[in-house]
């Protein structure tokens, strides 16, 4: 039997998330006492948005992932690769925002075929603690 797919159906064999979200809340001694298996799900949940992504906490961080993402060519800095490429301004300072407003920033690809996983990222998505986008 094949699979046949209904949906929207593209080249790329991944889908790309950014995802950004506040720091993970400390659950408290008692609660973990009573409920030990909820320090699993915060480990889940922090492999599920990070994994092996790079987790980005800083502006430092931010200027360093632009650089080594869309700084090709000639460029040197971040002022000459939004000169080359201006379109990365919006996204850019939007990030930086974000990271000086204390959340973390990850940018994840979600293999096509991972249908779970994209939704699970979608389902976080409350716009305060954790606002999660499609980066297409």
């Amino acid at each position: 039997m094949s699979k046949i797919r209904l949906d929207f159906i593209t080249n790329s064999s991944s889908s790309s998330f950014v995802i950004m979200y506040k720091t993970m809340p400390e659950v408290d001694k008692q609660v973990l006492e009573q409920y030990p298996y909820i320090k699993n799900y915060v480990k889940l949940l922090e492999k599920v948005l990070v994994g092996d992504s790079e987790n980005i906490t800083t502006v430092k961080e931010l200027n360093k992932y632009y650089m080594s993402r869309y700084g090709w060519n000639s460029c040197k800095t971040l002022e000459e690769l939004f000169a080359d490429e201006d379109y990365l301004i919006e996204d850019y300072n939007n990030y930086k925002e974000k990271i000086e407003s204390n959340y973390n920033i990850t940018f994840k690809e979600v293999d096509y075929s991972d249908e779970h996983t994209g939704e699970m990222l979608k389902s976080l998505h409350d716009g305060e603690n954790f606002i999660v986008e499609r980066n297409d």
